[in-house]
């Protein structure tokens, strides 16, 4: 179930002649070629080509058979969004990993605009342009969450569950089994260990207070994955999602605070639009946790000092709240 990256820099100093090739034909040819960044999931290059499309970005994954399941994602989201005015960059191509290529690639349509992360920092900025990016952010959230599978919850195309906990607790109790039975968990802090297990005991009453419908949810909204107008801060664009599914849009809520983006308030703002009852906290904290211990027993991403802070948190919480 663990799956280790390969080395980092080979995936940045990677030729993508040939992987262009692939998406586009043998007569086409790069330009220029451009990192964009790199992650914990691979690393992102911006291409100019020859021929059309004239530019291409191309996401070169880390781990096998992301690029797969990707490029499903977007081409789902890309569907329920475009008419919701919400851009998602078009899939050209997935071109599998081989001897010329160290990971699979997602060759994808180039979206104008900058990440919020790179607005930089958001306290720099004047109270107009956070309060913008803000709004931003709410009505992309709104407009996602707008969307509804009526036949149940699920994966993004999977078969529909009647229930969100029989949904989710299948996701919970794989990844409880392998904090109880991998070598690699015994790694982790006593505490994140402890309260896992008293989080999967109480996962079926958690889960229970959510009493939604089944919601589009992205998985990975963060500032790092939404692109903006830079004079505007209007969206031009949103990347990059992960685990998406139909379940409770409080998990496109998790990674709204990284890259400093607790200084927009989004959560603040979000849940002032749409309400929120008294476990939110709970299943907040709840989802915070499995998310991120999923990522770790997926694919060995490991945060200490992130993972005790966040059972810390997930353990007030049960406290706050009586057992279900």
């Amino acid at each position: 179930m663990r799956i280790l990256p390969g080395p980092a820099s080979e995936l940045a100093r990677h030729d993508l002649t040939a992987t262009i090739r692939a998406a586009f034909g043998p007569g086409i040819r790069i330009t220029a070629q451009v990192p964009l960044g790199a992650g914990a999931f691979g690393v992102v290059h911006a291409v100019t080509l020859s021929a059309p499309p004239g530019r291409a970005v191309a996401k070169v994954h880390t781990y096998p058979g992301e690029g797969a399941q990707e490029a499903q994602r977007l081409r789902v989201l890309r569907a329920y969004l475009q008419p919701r005015g919400v851009r998602v960059p078009r899939v050209y191509a997935v071109v599998p990993a081989s001897r010329a290529s160290p990971g699979d690639a997602v060759v994808m349509e180039h979206l104008a605009g900058v990440s919020i992360r790179q607005l930089g920092d958001p306290e720099r900025l004047s109270g107009g342009a956070r309060g913008a990016v803000q709004a931003t952010v709410v009505d992309l959230l709104l407009a996602l969450h707008a969307v509804r599978r009526p036949a149940g919850y699920g994966d993004l195309t999977g078969p529909a569950w009647p229930t969100w906990g029989a949904y989710y607790g299948r996701r919970v109790a794989a990844v409880h089994r392998f904090l109880r039975t991998d070598a690699a968990a015994r790694g982790l802090h006593p505490t994140v260990r402890r309260v896992a297990d008293a989080a999967a005991e109480q996962a079926p009453g958690i889960l229970a207070t959510f009493v939604g419908p089944p919601t589009l949810v992205h998985g990975d909204v963060a500032p790092a994955n939404l692109l903006v107008d830079p004079r505007t801060y209007r969206l031009t664009g949103l990347l990059d999602p992960l685990d998406s599914c139909w379940g409770d849009p409080a998990l496109d809520t998790l990674m709204l605070t990284n890259s400093r983006g607790h200084h927009y308030r989004f959560l603040e703002a979000y849940a002032a639009r749409t309400g929120s009852d008294a476990a939110a906290p709970l299943r907040y904290w709840f989802y915070m946790v499995w998310e991120w211990l999923s990522y770790f027993a997926r694919f060995g991403l490991d945060a200490p000092a992130w993972f005790l802070a966040a059972a810390e948190r997930l353990a007030a919480a049960l406290r706050d709240h009586p057992r279900r």
